[in-house]
């Protein structure tokens, strides 16, 4: 039987429940309550990985659902996109700072510092390029080079997601203690695909986008160097959340 989650990890889609899963030990699939996502555990503690839906409404909606199930900390992972030229693919984000999509300039959200400090104890001992630098939470894709530069610019972050900010300001108002850890899918110098009503956690948006891409080689090339780089996060993500989940878990137990 599955026990109650300690730590949920949250992400957006099930391609990252997909990506991440592998970490849990005695996994099973997540059924009833409006749940998806996997549950198991990482080193002995009681994990989940829940699956919020994309962007920010959505996000907000689950995580109070999440916290009905009263876990002790949430950390908001999966995939994101760099606005800084000197995070590559592969590479982590543990950001100090998160901002929203209404205050993109700050200030943003902080994470608890203990829990960050933790964090960074943790995933620093994994020896993976991680940035400690701003996450900007959008409420719509960031596609283009030029538009990924912008941001950079006007913001000073150096990462785009779409539900961090979210998160942490719904657990926040629960007082449970949540961070982000994500990895970088896409480079600041690459262009997401425009999925125009397809739906990317669909197998026909899937099919859909997969066939623009075969009719243009630049789309092509461009879709492949995502593919690598998101194969890249979702390992660097799991060795980091092999470390970071029994660290979080023994702060916890010490009296956070």
């Amino acid at each position: 039987m599955l026990k109650d989650p300690e730590i949920i990890l949250t992400v957006a889609m099930p391609v990252e429940t997909r990506g991440l899963q592998q970490i849990l030990e005695d996994r099973q699939t997540l059924q009833g309550a409006g749940l998806r996502g996997a549950g198991g555990s990482i080193a002995g503690t009681s994990t989940w990985i829940v699956e919020t839906g994309i962007g920010p409404g959505p996000a907000r909606e689950m995580t109070e659902k999440i916290l009905e199930l009263g876990p002790r900390a949430i950390v908001a992972t999966g995939l994101a996109g760099a606005l800084s030229r000197a995070l590559r693919p592969g590479a982590l984000i543990l950001p100090h700072e998160i901002r929203s999509p209404a205050a993109p300039e700050g200030p943003g959200i902080f994470p608890a510092p203990t829990m960050l400090a933790t964090a960074r104890a943790a995933v620093g001992g994994s020896r993976i390029s991680t940035s400690t630098g701003i996450l900007l939470t959008v409420d719509r894709p960031v596609h283009r080079p030029v538009e990924k530069s912008a941001l950079a610019r006007a913001t000073g972050a150096s990462a785009v997601d779409m539900e961090s900010a979210a998160i942490l300001q719904v657990a926040a108002v629960a007082n449970v203690p949540a961070l982000v850890l994500r990895g970088i899918s896409d480079g600041a110098r690459d262009t997401l695909p425009t999925f125009e009503g397809k739906d990317p956690t669909r197998l026909r948006g899937q099919l859909a986008i997969a066939g623009e891409a075969l009719a243009s080689p630049r789309k092509l090339r461009n879709l492949l160097s995502i593919a690598r780089g998101t194969r890249r996060a979702f390992k660097t993500m799991g060795f980091a959340h092999a470390a970071l989940v029994p660290a979080l878990a023994r702060t916890l137990q010490d009296g956070y």
